[in-house]
């Protein structure tokens, strides 16, 4: 471990935020392209709803969320960057073989290896991106970081779209070495074959050494992770709590959204991946980098809590403007409200995860940004679409009233979340004192 004198200089540090957020992207193009690829799955493998919705949830979540914890003991413990590598090899050829898979099985098993291997990625990237930066300066690079999920999920609808109008027209394509195949298998193959870039390019990168922490040299029980949670259980508590509720929305919305408009406006599903897609790409990195940067300065400036104090007004904006957008009669006036909201909903996440690392030593921000992902992977991909199936199917039953649906869980959950983050404020500001 190094002192903070040690860091890399500016322009290897923002090389390597570089390569991570180009292997974020990919990983999320990886895991969402199957979204807008539903249909002519399920009419070559003759397929029924209910496994579709295993498919694009718990065949991925399943792993993802598990193997979080232990990649996150490992990150604290070995080569950040080897691990990554092999996880991002692992997911690429697991998407590869997702284009080879000819039943529900496979396809079932080959989403499952991507789950696992993208699990690996962000505990190492958010503790080489900590220790790279010093605190002051670390929400920009993790706003940029994060800001990868909603350009991976902009080209998987983008992307997705135009796959569906190339199965209009050539249901099958013909690839070297793999011969005829349909063009959903195609996507898959030529997506996972792509991203076999990131494993090459994360193997030449030098990681950076890993920070003391001579505050803790007195507290050797706090540079566990029981210790370390049970020490700002309230802090942790409430701010686990509140990425729950805040990636339920997240997955909730992305779920469903396409939905809302194919069924409300009668958009096609390649019209939807587009215009919705380019809201994602646009909204959410403007959001993400927005957030990353009013952190960092305020913090410059002497803000400790500039973390918490940005993401509250942002979490609080997201509800009214989801609502308006969900509720709005003309599909152009729902695109625009529901742009500012994922603008809106983008600019802390960022911070949140910032806030938990400015909370824990740095040999344990691989676990705790392990159980960040997996209380987002568990409870948030798990209640955030089922919520918005059940409101629909029990509560809001005419098939054009899911904008309801999607406005109560946004109405709802992102004041809730918002709450619960400020309920945990006190003890955030107290952490960082040292008391």
């Amino acid at each position: 471990m190094t002192p903070d004198h040690a860091l890399p200089s500016r322009a290897r540090a923002w090389t390597m935020v570089l390569l991570l957020t180009l292997a974020y992207t990919v990983s999320f193009v990886d895991r969402m392209v199957i979204s807008l690829l539903v249909e002519p799955i399920k009419t070559d493998l003759a397929l029924s709803d209910t496994e579709l919705s295993l498919l694009q949830g718990l065949a991925f979540s399943i792993f993802y969320s598990t193997m979080g914890l232990p990649f996150g003991w490992l990150v604290d413990r070995a080569s950040r960057k080897w691990i990554v590598v092999a996880g991002a090899t692992a997911w690429c050829l697991s998407t590869v073989a997702c284009g080879l898979a000819g039943s529900f099985g496979r396809l079932f098993l080959a989403r499952v290896g991507v789950g696992a291997g993208e699990a690996s990625l962000s505990p190492a990237a958010v503790s080489m991106i900590g220790d790279s930066f010093p605190p002051e300066r670390r929400s920009l690079p993790l706003g940029v970081y994060v800001g990868a999920a909603s350009i991976g999920s902009g080209l998987a609808l983008i992307g997705g779209g135009a796959v569906i109008r190339a199965v209009e027209q050539a249901p099958q394509i013909e690839l070297p070495l793999f011969g005829i195949v349909r063009s959903w298998q195609a996507t898959f193959i030529i997506v996972g074959l792509a991203g076999l870039i990131v494993p090459l390019l994360m193997a030449i990168l030098r990681e950076p050494a890993r920070r003391a922490e001579p505050q803790f040299a007195d507290r050797p029980q706090a540079v566990t992770l029981l210790g370390c949670l049970a020490a700002h259980r309230r802090f942790f508590a409430c701010q686990y709590g509140a990425i729950a509720l805040y990636g339920a929305i997240a997955f909730g919305l992305l779920a469903w959204i396409p939905a809302f408009f194919i069924r409300r406006f009668g958009w096609s599903a390649a019209e939807t991946g587009l215009k919705f897609g380019l809201v994602l790409l646009v909204a959410g990195v403007l959001g993400s980098f927005a957030g990353g940067a009013l952190a960092s300065r305020a913090r410059g400036r002497g803000l400790a809590t500039a973390n918490i104090d940005i993401a509250l007004p942002a979490i609080a904006l997201v509800a009214p403007l989801a609502v308006t957008g969900f509720l709005a009669p003309k599909a152009g006036t729902a695109l625009a409200f529901l742009a500012l909201a994922w603008a809106c909903y983008s600019l802390p996440v960022g911070l949140l995860i910032g806030a938990i690392q400015d909370v824990a030593p740095p040999r344990l921000h691989g676990r705790t940004a392990a159980v960040y992902y997996l209380v987002i992977g568990v409870l948030g991909l798990t209640f955030g679409p089922l919520l918005v199936a059940l409101l629909t199917d029990h509560v809001f039953v005419r098939r054009e009233e899911i904008g309801h649906s999607l406005a109560v869980v946004a109405g709802l959950l992102a004041p809730l979340s918002a709450l619960v983050m400020f309920m945990g404020r006190g003890a955030y500001r107290r952490a960082l004192s040292g008391a």
